[in-house]
């Protein structure tokens, strides 16, 4: 700590307030960006559960709008005849035709067995039997269900099946309507809507996502074991962290539910956590500069404030002050118009000097032999002014005490002496001097009476 006991005083103060800013400001930066970071996550996190329970209730009016679809053209007497004599190519086209300008994916229309007639989708493709379809099989039994499944053509879809009946009220076959899950575009929207990652699993593996690594999808690519372990073995919702193919995210899942409440798939929406850590880095690529900047000003600031107020003042007393009270200059001028801490010191200088100006006044006039002056100490511990008030009276006896002797002498007291006992030091000297230049002068007088008395 040398080198700072070495430092002026104004950069003692500025590298103080440095270190102090630079702590205050790391701190604060610290806490805001670890509070932004955890809002950030939070809010990740509260945007993907919202994406993933919107995608699910999309799901839903998938199945309410198949089954819409279904029942009309059930219900429309040409599709009714058409099937009736396995009517295949007018039935693709008056289907197509009932379904244009809506997003229908497919409609597949089976005989009263569940064989195949026709298929919009995949015309050429009929004479198969999906009686084992939960919708085609509700259906034969003459009720109308909605669901999520997996399909012969479509690998998974929203479906439903309605029964379609004869002038006789006879069941003849069925109208399964669906859409199929497995198309981007349907992903790709809600993506744009939310600017989340989608996914829709098959058991535990994708088949469709928005997630895209070295220009593909990660389409066929299995779950996370311990995401799958929650949410299609315990059919329980996650909400968190985790790891997708190597990448954190911050994601949800939900378990994709069959009729039966079972698990078939998962229904994934999520955000990379490099986001998250990209919108933190931006803060702080945009607040350091700044605050670097505010701090540099507030230094200079504080730096100018500091000599204003207490450098430069403090330089004065040095200089008006101390260092000419210290050669015996007396002589200062010094002004104080503050009422602070550095005002009393000013003034305190102020009058130390004007004290110790009075004090060389005195001693100047007792020199010259003037002891006129009454000088009053400023307190019982004023060592010069008590020192002064003493010497002047000591000179004041000892001027008593040689008048004495004079007089004394002229009036032919010549036995009469000073009391030295009453001084000390050099006073006494002084006194005992004289004494004994009495003596060496009266002796011989005396002596000289005293013969001459005798003659």
């Amino acid at each position: 700590m040398k080198w700072f006991n070495n430092l002026a005083l104004n950069k003692k103060f500025l590298a103080l307030i440095i270190s102090f800013g630079i702590i205050l400001v790391l701190a604060t930066m610290i806490f805001s960006i670890y509070q932004f970071s955890n809002f950030n996550f939070s809010k990740a996190e509260s945007e993907a559960s919202v994406a993933v329970n919107t995608l699910d209730f999309e799901l839903t009016k998938y199945k309410e709008r198949a089954e819409y679809f279904a029942r009309i053209i059930a219900l429309n007497s040409d599709v009714s005849a058409a099937v009736k004599d396995r009517n295949r190519e007018f039935l693709i086209k008056k289907i197509k035709i009932m379904t244009e300008g809506t997003d229908i994916d497919f409609v597949t229309i089976t005989d009263n067995n569940g064989d195949v007639i026709a298929r919009t989708h995949e015309p050429e493709k009929f004479g198969d039997n999906i009686s084992k379809q939960l919708n085609v099989k509700t259906a034969l039994g003459g009720n109308q269900v909605s669901v999520i499944e997996t399909g012969t053509v479509v690998k998974l879809s929203a479906r439903s099946g309605a029964p379609v009946y004869d002038t006789e009220n006879n069941l003849i076959g069925v109208i399964s309507t669906g859409f199929a899950l497995d198309k981007h575009e349907k992903l790709d929207d809600m993506k744009k809507l939310f600017d989340c990652e989608f996914t829709l699993f098959l058991g535990d593996v994708r088949i469709n996502t928005t997630i895209i690594k070295e220009g593909k999808r990660l389409v066929g690519t299995k779950l996370d074991p311990k995401v799958a372990g929650i949410v299609l073995n315990e059919s329980k919702e996650y909400y968190g962290e985790a790891d997708i193919l190597g990448n954190p995210y911050v994601t949800a899942y939900k378990p994709l539910l069959d009729n039966e409440n079972k698990a078939m798939g998962v229904v994934f929406s999520g955000k990379p956590l490099k986001e998250i850590i990209s919108a933190r880095n931006s803060i702080i690529y945009a607040v350091v500069p700044v605050t670097a900047i505010v701090l540099i000003i507030a230094i200079l600031f504080m730096n100018r404030f500091i000599r204003m107020m207490i450098t430069n003042p403090v330089k004065e007393l040095v200089t008006e002050g101390a260092n000419k009270i210290s050669v015996g200059e007396v002589d200062i001028n010094i002004k104080s118009t503050r009422t602070d801490e550095i005002g009393d010191l000013q003034r305190a200088f102020v009058n130390l000097a004007e004290n110790v100006k009075l004090q060389a006044t005195s001693v100047e006039k007792i020199s010259l032999g003037d002891l006129s002056m009454n000088i009053k100490p400023r307190s019982d511990k004023d060592i010069l002014g008590n020192s002064i008030q003493k010497l002047s009276g000591t000179i004041k006896q000892l001027i008593n005490e040689t008048s004495e002797l004079t007089n004394s002498a002229l009036d032919g007291k010549l036995k009469v002496r000073g009391n030295a006992s009453n001084f000390s030091g050099g006073y006494k000297e002084i006194v005992a001097g004289v004494n004994s230049t009495l003596d060496a002068v009266i002796n011989p007088v005396k002596e000289g009476s005293d013969v001459l008395a005798v003659l």
